[in-house]
């Protein structure tokens, strides 16, 4: 399992990892609201719906109060994310995959072509998710279904190599504003208060594969799970400004420590 390295929590964690030529991931994304809202001009408990428009290659994803919108010009990624009437993110990279190796991050915010992009009831596929990294090319297929009150997104990521790398995203999901939740109850048992991450410094990291970020405002609360092909799954949580950036990743074996430089 991979665990990215925290500035202020766990500064023990070694960060350089090696990552197989293929990995699958299956994210469970879940939302609920005691006092759901209205977005895209629909209603919450609306028929479920995927809608794309080839034309500006723009794909809007509904379920439940659960809705995103997904661009795909020369870039894949999930740009606008709302439950209810609450906008989670809108004006920043909401959600997408990448690594960094060194200090430069390689990413599907920027793609060598347009993907290609297929419906098929409740389900969607888009593949020819192409992106350069130094002399290497990646390749990743994204699939997504609709069950029941969830949306199941399952990303497929094939290297030229193995690579060693500093950081995954597989995926990342950022909120504009850290300040919507409270904090994030994980899949081991423990807790995230949203609190303490006062400053952008903070980050932290755990071995866990679920996350369910709440509201006690407004009881709202969203949820992710991850579910690895193979491999083990690691979560970070981290601020940057005011932005939460939730990212996991997959590596063959947990993460082992070492000390400090």
């Amino acid at each position: 399992m991979l665990t990215l390295r925290s500035q202020s929590m766990m500064k023990g964690l070694s960060s350089r990892r090696h990552i197989a030529a293929t990995l699958s991931l299956l994210i469970l994304l879940g939302a609920g609201s005691v006092t759901p809202g209205e977005a895209y001009g629909q209603k919450p408990g609306s028929k479920r719906s995927i809608n794309v428009d080839a034309v500006r290659k723009i794909i809007r994803v509904s379920n439940g109060d659960l809705r995103f919108r997904i661009t795909y010009d020369r870039r894949c990624l999930i740009d606008s994310l709302w439950i209810g009437k609450t906008l989670l993110c809108g004006s920043n990279d909401g959600g997408f995959t990448g690594f960094r190796v060194d200090s430069t991050w390689y990413t599907t915010r920027r793609l060598a072509g347009s993907p290609a992009v297929a419906t098929s009831g409740d389900s969607l596929s888009i593949r020819n998710i192409r992106y350069v990294a130094g002399r290497d090319t990646i390749a990743e297929r994204w699939w997504f279904a609709l069950r029941q009150n969830d949306v199941l997104w399952m990303i497929e990521r094939t290297l030229p190599k193995p690579l060693v790398i500093e950081e995954n995203a597989f995926p990342v999901l950022q909120i504009d504003s850290i300040g919507v939740f409270d904090g994030s109850l994980l899949g081991n048992g423990g807790g995230a208060w949203f609190r303490l991450f006062n400053d952008s410094a903070i980050a932290y990291g755990v071995h866990t594969d679920e996350a369910t970020l709440w509201s006690m405002r407004d009881g709202q609360c969203l949820q992710m799970v991850s579910r690895p092909d193979k491999g083990k799954s690691a979560l970070a949580l981290s601020r940057v400004g005011e932005l939460l950036r939730c990212t996991f990743s997959v590596s063959p074996a947990e993460t082992p420590t070492s000390s400090s430089p």
